[in-house]
């Protein structure tokens, strides 16, 4: 057998082995990257409204999705320090608490937005978006109804 058979036979099995590699590669990539736009996509559209049960699940996944991210995680992390603090809070005392959330949450979805690929300032995710009075005034009734219950 020639050099140039064992090399044409070698590349008969190596070939498809490797393309094989390269498709599963590229294909991880894409569903990392479709799950990482997924998440913000969720956390955008929700953004004024944090305890909507889509937005929760969202941040629980954050750690899972990014967890390559230590950008992401640290301000995650600083948001749930926020959060733990602020239950701790006696009820005067809150108010201020919900204002900082709000910021240290639009850092994350800017964060997030970077790691993706979109340039985001934190007050543009903060302050630029669509929240009806009509939510606003649904979810104070609720409040008064079930805490009168």
């Amino acid at each position: 057998m020639t050099k140039t058979e064992m090399i044409t036979i070698i590349a008969l099995f190596v070939g498809p082995l490797l393309a094989v590699g390269i498709q599963l590669f590229f294909e991880q990539r894409r569903k990392r990257l479709a799950r990482q736009f997924e998440l913000l996509d969720t956390l955008m559209a929700y953004r004024r409204n944090m305890t909507n049960i889509a937005c929760v699940g969202a941040i629980n996944r954050i750690d899972l999705v990014f967890y390559k991210f230590p950008s992401v995680r640290s301000r995650l992390k600083t948001l749930f320090d926020h959060m733990e603090r602020e239950r701790t809070l006696p009820d005067n005392e809150k108010a201020g608490g919900w204002d900082k959330r709000a910021d240290l949450f639009a850092e994350l979805i800017s964060e997030i937005a970077n790691v993706c690929g979109y340039n985001f300032d934190h007050t543009v995710v903060k302050d630029n978006s669509y929240h009806p009075q009509g939510y606003v005034d649904e979810a104070t009734y609720t409040n008064v109804v079930t805490s009168s219950a």
